[in-house]
């Protein structure tokens, strides 16, 4: 199965040479729905931008399976993951650096000199690289997985889709940096609103032993978060894969080559 050989998307049953009105033979679904001009891309795709990049998570976020359908399957989408991983790096390596653990730049504050808040900035660029590293690692290991699957299994999942499944999905690695935030907040709510006492603790029994509210919020709260994200990833990919497992890459063909008019006398 070649990336352009026209396959019903429901079923993958070879639709060459059936009439652009019927419908496969197999399953029912009309030939046109199949074709790959029917896809007219995600927002991203049609217009790259900071808004469409936030047009794209909204969808995701409502219809993840409708914007699938419409994701063209062509090379590209580099920038959209780029960014949704530099941003949730950013979010994760905030609270890390800026809270939890002692920086090499802890004591470098905008108030300090520059040498020091040049040292802290580079700390904290550093820590955000760091992050969407591990989040491109764990986004290429996906990447190849579902491409041996979906061979295993017989689909038609192109390298093409494979990326945009995954460049797409990928947004949702924010949500590994938003929901730890939104942790610190609750925590500091408590605090501050409620007036309860951070140093409270909660006896766990002879395994975790007495563990403050505080240290329990920050951990398990924050663990969550990054489950939930990773999990969100998964299954965006998992919709996308099936919405894409044969879909075909549309053929460009290319532009007439340059003929001279012809010689007036």
């Amino acid at each position: 199965m070649d990336d352009y050989a026209p396959l019903c998307e429901t079923c993958g049953y070879d639709l060459e040479g059936l009439d652009h009105d019927s419908k496969c033979p197999e399953c029912g679904r009309t030939v046109a729905s199949s074709d790959p001009a029917s896809r007219p891309g995600s927002p991203w795709q049609r217009r790259p931008g900071l808004f469409s990049l936030a047009a794209t998570a909204w969808a995701l976020a409502r219809r993840p399976g409708q914007l699938f359908e419409h994701v063209s399957i062509r090379p590209g989408s580099a920038w959209l993951a780029a960014l949704s991983m530099l941003g949730a790096g950013v979010l994760v390596a905030d609270p890390w650096i800026g809270v939890w653990i002692h920086d090499p730049a802890r004591n470098g504050r905008p108030s300090e000199s520059i040498a020091d808040f040049a040292r802290y900035a580079g700390s904290f660029t550093a820590g955000a690289l760091g992050v969407a590293l591990v989040f491109l690692l764990l986004t290429l290991i996906e990447y190849r997985g579902i491409r041996f699957f979906s061979a295993r299994r017989g689909w038609r999942l192109t390298s093409a889709a494979a990326w945009q499944i995954c460049a797409h999905a990928s947004i949702a690695w924010v949500l590994c940096g938003i929901l730890p935030l939104a942790v610190l907040a609750f925590k500091e709510a408590l605090v501050r609103v409620l007036h309860y006492s951070p140093h409270s603790t909660i006896d766990l029994g002879p395994v975790f032993g007495t563990l403050s509210v505080s240290d329990l919020l920050s951990g398990g709260g924050v663990a969550l978060g990054y489950f939930l994200g990773m999990m969100a990833f998964e299954m965006l990919v998992y919709i996308g894969v099936r919405k894409c497992r044969f879909a075909a890459r549309l053929r460009h063909t290319p532009p007439p080559a340059f003929a001279p008019a012809p010689a007036t006398t």
